[in-house]
This record gives C-alpha cells, structure tokens and sequence, in this order.
C-alpha cells in the first residue's frame, strides 16, 4: 500500500506499508550494528519505506529509505544496512524535477541510519531481530546524514503501523514529528 501526504506546503511524503519500492539493486556491502533489545509482544514480520521531500527556501532536503524487519528470539536487534557504492538514476521520485537521483544508500549517510535507528530506540519498539535497511535512494544536492536519521526513525515507527489499517492523520502526525527537526 502506498500513501501519498502532504504535510504542510512545504514537505511531502510517500509511505509505503507492507511493500517497498522498486528500487534498482546496485552492488551493495552490507554494515551491520548490534544493539540491545527489550522482548516485546512478537511483532509480525514486516516493512516499510519513506519518501521525504522538504522545500527549504533555495534548498530542498530529499531521501528515501525501507527496510525488513523480523523478529528472532534473544536480546538483540542486529542493525543492518545496505551500502552502495554506485546507484543507477531514477526519475520517478519527487526531488528528480529538480535533483540527480541515484538508487542507493551512499557510505556518508549510514551513521545517520544507525543514528536515527537508535534515537527511536529500535530495539525496544520492534524487540528482538533483524532490522534490515535495504532499499534506499539519494539526491545528489538534496541528501544529507540528517535527512537519513529522520528517515531511519521514521521507518522503525512505520514498522510498528499495520497495513491493512493505516490512519492518514496518523501517519501524517508521525511524519511531521520526525521531520520537523532538520539538524536532529
């Protein structure tokens, strides 16, 4: 399911829920990051993907981050994301009218991933597993480690939405809150 928000005059987004979207797989290395998890009730296995467009007056912030998540028994989220060195270029997002965009998570931008990840505690929203960052795109102006920390912490919370039941005031709050803060 894919939804389509505005969120003020000057951001927009695209989520998908239960699906991610077709990004063109690139050679990737995988980083992986193990952080502690609470058991929470068994989550479903699940996955998610945002959009993000921000107009900031001559400047426009843009990124595009999914990932998997599934749940395993133990105490430990294992954090991983998928890096690629070269992305081939796409022109169906919102920031390709006015950026290069590039299939992709670039080397420069997955602290920002592990970041917003731990600054929505992932690992005692989705408990124990595997949390994998696999689908990603990036402007080449547009981009940013912070746009990617938003990003990250608003897919861990997606994960947490069932998809045969999304509330548009829901997730439009939730992508207000985390992409209200540009330096966070």
């Amino acid at each position: 399911m894919v939804i389509e928000l505005k969120l003020d005059p000057n951001k927009k987004a695209r989520v998908w829920l239960g699906e991610l979207p077709a990004v063109p797989p690139g050679p990737v290395e995988r980083i992986h990051e193990v952080i502690h998890a609470e058991r929470t009730t068994s989550r479903q296995p699940g996955c998610a993907a945002v959009e993000a467009y921000v107009h900031m007056g001559p400047r426009v912030r843009w990124g595009l981050l999914g990932g998997r998540y599934i749940s395993i028994s133990g105490d430990q989220l294992d954090l991983q994301v998928d890096v690629a060195r070269t992305g081939e270029e796409i022109d169906w997002p919102t920031a390709s009218k006015s950026d290069v965009v590039r299939a992709g998570l670039p080397y420069e931008y997955v602290q920002g991933v592990i970041g917003g990840a731990r600054a929505v505690e992932a690992g005692r929203l989705l408990g124990p597993g595997v949390l994998r960052f696999d689908c990603a795109a990036h402007a080449e102006a547009g981009s940013s480690i912070s746009i990617f920390q938003q990003l990250a912490a608003v897919v861990v919370r997606l994960l947490l939405v069932r998809p045969e039941q999304p509330s548009e005031p829901e997730l439009t709050e939730l992508l207000r809150l985390e992409l209200g803060h540009p330096t966070r």
